[in-house]
């Protein structure tokens, strides 16, 4: 009787040891995030004060731009009172400045722009691709809102690991299912702190794709967004569909690229 009262304490210490790793596993995964969410709440307030500084910049030159106008006009209302040449030689110098402070407000713009303006083709015709530019952080942008949009499961294909931080997979639900093929560089310290980081998430797994060739998304069989880099700078062949024949036919090549990926 007293050596089975001895292995049940035993047992219920075995118990007990283990529930405190798990509980201590728990508390470091828990700090982890704590530290990643961080990190991404940082860099959102340095991109909002980014911003802010590029929008005063842009009114300040709108009113450098508006002071420089009025003088011109003034000088045009004073041209008879002094010399004609010296006039217009003061006038072409200020346009000049006014041409350089609207390339400076062109560039600014630009920046606050979250989204290119978008190329509207006529039906029927057959697009070429070939010099068609797309901004490889519109696709993310893209990539990110059908992320968020998913209820099952969901494959994702970038070049690089460090693609995923603009992702937010820390924010679609626990029951999510995530495949990601990407590069994951085992020399490059970021590579790897970033895998350790996404391997404390049960629901994410990833796989070592070396290509570096193609950024996708398939949400749930329903969304696809499918762009393949090409030879110049800016310029993949990029397009998105719901449409669930294209989806069906597309689909064995996405999971081609996960089942061909490596296992880390």
């Amino acid at each position: 009787m007293e050596e089975e009262i001895r292995k049940e304490f035993s047992t219920i210490k075995e118990e007990i040891l283990t529930l405190k790793d798990s509980l201590r596993l728990k508390e470091e995964q828990i700090k982890t995030l704590k530290e990643s969410l961080e990190f991404k709440n940082k860099k959102i307030k340095e991109l909002e004060e980014s911003l802010k500084d590029k929008d005063f910049e842009r009114k300040e030159l709108i009113e450098q731009m508006k002071q420089k106008q009025y003088k011109i006009e003034e000088l045009k209302e004073t041209l008879n009172q002094s010399s004609l040449e010296e006039k217009e030689n003061k006038i072409k110098n200020l346009e000049k400045t006014m041409d350089q402070l609207n390339e400076k407000l062109n560039k600014t713009e630009e920046i606050l722009e979250s989204k290119e303006s978008e190329e509207i083709f006529s039906k029927g015709e057959i697009i070429d691709f070939t010099h068609l530019e797309t901004n490889y952080q519109e696709i993310l942008n893209t990539m990110n809102t059908i992320l968020l949009n998913t209820l099952h499961s969901v494959n994702i294909i970038v070049p690089c690991i460090t693609h995923l931080d603009k992702l937010s997979l820390y924010d679609i639900k626990s029951n999510v299912m995530v495949k990601v093929s990407c590069l994951i560089d085992p020399n490059k310290k970021e590579h790897t702190e970033l895998f350790e980081e996404y391997q404390f998430s049960e629901n994410i797994s990833i796989r070592n794709y070396e290509r570096e060739d193609k950024f996708i998304i398939l949400r749930d069989n329903e969304e696809l967004l499918f762009s393949i880099i090409g030879k110049e700078e800016n310029n993949p062949l990029t397009f998105y569909t719901r449409d669930t024949e294209h989806i069906k036919a597309l689909t064995p090549m996405v999971m081609d690229i996960w089942l061909r990926s490596k296992k880390i």
